[in-house]
């Protein structure tokens, strides 16, 4: 036993992935201590679970099973604001390629983090630059694009031939969806009209991209929340439902689980209104304030105008997948306990309401593709895109046309 202080302590951990209708196995029951002053350094073949484990460890994957705690913080009791929190503070990756932007110049982009610490635009960018000019003195050598220059495409375009290579290859759905977002990304970089950076400064227009980024990220975030809120009561309401349902009849089961659902929808149209006033609000007062800066440009502005319409339509749209997700919740339970048991669409309709969340996405990449990119990517809500692989789980299962339109809807 080491008598060193232990950095990292693993125990017992797996990670799974899910290929299709298997479970790949990454990881099986790993234990391992680091301790603080060692060089470790982790091989093996390709596909072995390498990057899984340093991914598990950086605290940016979650895990099925196990504990893990780097430098005394338990990484499998922490929320993921906690775990945001402790990657900011406490982790840092050096990836094969540089993952650089190229519409910054290299001090920019060596800037960036500092940002995530409450660090002055002006004084981040100046660390950067002594930073940069002491590896230089140190490495005898000079960085190019230090101050003015973008970083080379070509690095940029490499890197999307490594992603499109690794795609073809990778089994595990959930790193697939990882691939072709970064893809998507890279190629919005490559065909964007991002500006040459000036000396000291970032491109015309930047301080307005990063905030509308940043801003789109909220909502995709504040969506999610509202999401997994439903999923999680639903889980419970299904739940109590089947327990009622063994102990009382089915009509008061259905009954109660029919009231408890509309109650949660009611309570989610409440949360995303609140969501909807309190980011209209926040982001218009970020906009306001870039004015106040000078930092406003004319498409800020025009966002400005527009953003308390914008956010109405896009949480409206919210609202109605989420009522929709809600009645073909009702419409199928009250199917699979009133019809007769015998109906051969009764036993159909009762397969596709026990099909689990990640079956019913495994099937939606398979077999409608560009529905499952429209997702992966935000463009369709996670209810929408569910209630369309339910229709195709319907579909497979040899649900007429008629029924499937009248249990989940159609367009």
């Amino acid at each position: 036993m080491n008598s060193q202080e232990i950095a990292v302590h693993i125990e017992h951990v797996y990670k799974n992935y899910t290929s299709g209708h298997s479970i790949v196995h990454a990881l099986k029951d790993i234990s391992l201590d680091i301790y603080k002053g060692e060089l470790i350094m982790v091989v093996g073949p390709s596909g072995s679970g390498k990057t899984t484990l340093l991914s598990l460890v950086g605290g940016t994957l979650s895990f099925n099973s196990g504990e893990i705690s780097v430098f005394d913080n338990p990484l499998h009791t922490m929320t993921e604001e906690e775990l945001t929190l402790f990657r900011k503070d406490h982790i840092g990756f050096i990836f094969q390629q540089f993952h650089l932007i190229p519409t910054l110049t290299t001090a920019e982009n060596v800037a960036i983090p500092l940002l995530i610490h409450q660090v002055p635009w002006e004084k981040a960018l100046k660390k950067a630059e002594e930073t940069i000019t002491r590896l230089e003195t140190q490495l005898g050598g000079q960085m190019t694009g230090k101050t003015t220059k973008k970083v080379n495409l070509e690095d940029t375009k490499k890197r999307m031939m490594e992603l499109t290579r690794e795609l073809f290859k990778e089994r595990s759905m959930d790193r697939r969806a990882e691939i072709k977002k970064e893809i998507v990304m890279l190629k919005g970089l490559l065909h964007g009209k991002g500006g040459k950076a000036a000396a000291g400064g970032l491109p015309k227009g930047s301080l307005y991209t990063a905030l509308k980024t940043e801003q789109e990220m909220e909502v995709k975030e504040a969506k999610n929340r509202i999401h997994s809120i439903y999923s999680e009561n639903l889980k419970s309401l299904l739940a109590a439902m089947e327990a009622q349902r063994a102990v009382e009849h089915r009509e008061p089961a259905f009954e109660t689980f029919s009231k408890n659902i509309m109650h949660l929808e009611n309570t989610l149209m409440e949360i995303i209104d609140k969501y909807q006033n309190y980011l209209t609000a926040k982001h218009s007062a970020e906009l306001a304030k870039l004015k106040a800066k000078g930092q406003s440009t004319p498409e800020s502005e025009t966002l400005k105008g527009t953003l308390k319409d914008f956010y109405s339509h896009d949480f409206s749209s919210l609202k109605n997948s989420i009522g929709e997700e809600v009645h073909s919740q009702l419409e199928t339970k009250r199917a699979v306990l009133f019809e007769d048991a015998g109906d051969p669409n009764s036993v159909k309709l009762s397969q596709v309401a026990g099909t689990s969340e990640e079956s019913l996405f495994n099937l939606l990449q398979a077999k409608d593709s560009r529905t499952y990119e429209k997702y992966a990517r935000g463009e369709i809500e996670r209810s929408e895109a569910l209630m369309i692989a339910r229709k195709l789980m319907a579909k497979e299962t040899g649900l007429d046309e008629d029924t499937i339109n009248k249990r989940f809807g159609g367009k």
